[in-house]
């Protein structure tokens, strides 16, 4: 009961929020993340056009 009494007592004060990132990836640098985004097989599994961003 403890946690949804301090879900509900904190839920709407916005000064309790902490920010937050909308992506890990935010913390990559450009070429971080072409480096990530070319990666096509890890070990036997290939990734395919439909598990890729776009």
């Amino acid at each position: 009961m403890g946690f949804l009494k301090n879900f509900f007592t904190n839920v709407f004060d916005e000064e309790t929020q902490e920010p937050t990132s909308a992506s890990s990836f935010e913390q990559l640098s450009k070429e971080e993340l072409e480096t990530h985004l070319g990666v096509r097989k890890y070990g036997s599994f290939t990734l395919t056009d439909a598990v890729r961003p776009s």
